[in-house]
C-alpha cells in the first residue's frame, strides 16, 4: 500500500467520523444532524364582542428565538375574515403588526384590536358562522411551523360573549 492511498483512506474515515458520532455505551454510531432553531407565530388568542363586533387577536412567538420579518418594513400581517354557514368568505380585514429590526422575541406577543368603523367592512353574518384568523400570509418570517399560521373560530347565532374563543 502506497502512501497516497493511505492518505486518501485516512481522510475518507475523517469525514465520515465527524458525520457521524459514537453513542455512549453501545458502541453504535449514530447520524448527528444540527437542527436551526427558528420562530414560530402562533394565534394565542381571539375574542370577539357581538355587542360592538370589536374582534381581537393575540400572536405570540412560541419558540427560543426572534421572529424577524424579511420584510424591509420589519412588520408582520395579520388578517381576520368571516365565513358564512356555507363556507364563503364575507370581506377580509388586514393590518401590518410591527416587529421592529429585532423581530419579536421569544414567547413575547403582539395584539391586535378591531373595533368601531374598521370593523364594519366584515361583520359577522347573522346565524352560524366562522371566524378565520391568519397572520403572516407572506411567509415573511421564516418559521419552524408555517402550517399553524391560521385559526377558525365557530360563532353560532353571534352569541358569543367576548370570552376567550382560542386556546
Amino acid at each position: 500500500m502506497n502512501k497516497r492511498t493511505f492518505f486518501k483512506g485516512s481522510v475518507f474515515v475523517l469525514i465520515l467520523v465527524s458525520f457521524f458520532m459514537l453513542h455512549p455505551g453501545t458502541g453504535a454510531f449514530l447520524y448527528a444532524e444540527a437542527q436551526e432553531s427558528r420562530p414560530d407565530l402562533i394565534i394565542d388568542s381571539v375574542t370577539f364582542d357581538p355587542v360592538t363586533l370589536a374582534v381581537r387577536i393575540t400572536i405570540r412567538n412560541h419558540s427560543s428565538v426572534n421572529a424577524v420579518s424579511r420584510h424591509e418594513l420589519d412588520f408582520i400581517d395579520v388578517r381576520h375574515s368571516w365565513l358564512n354557514a356555507s363556507g364563503a368568505e364575507l370581506g377580509v380585514l388586514g393590518t401590518n403588526i410591527p416587529a421592529g429590526p429585532s423581530g419579536i422575541a421569544p414567547e413575547d406577543t403582539r395584539t391586535v384590536d378591531w373595533t368601531g368603523s374598521s370593523v364594519s367592512n366584515a361583520t359577522p353574518p347573522i346565524g352560524a358562522a366562522t371566524l378565520r384568523v391568519r397572520v403572516d400570509l407572506r411567509n415573511d418570517v421564516e418559521e419552524s411551523n408555517e402550517a399553524n399560521n391560521i385559526l377558525e373560530v365557530p360563532v353560532i347565532n353571534n352569541e358569543t360573549t367576548g370570552e376567550s374563543l382560542a386556546e
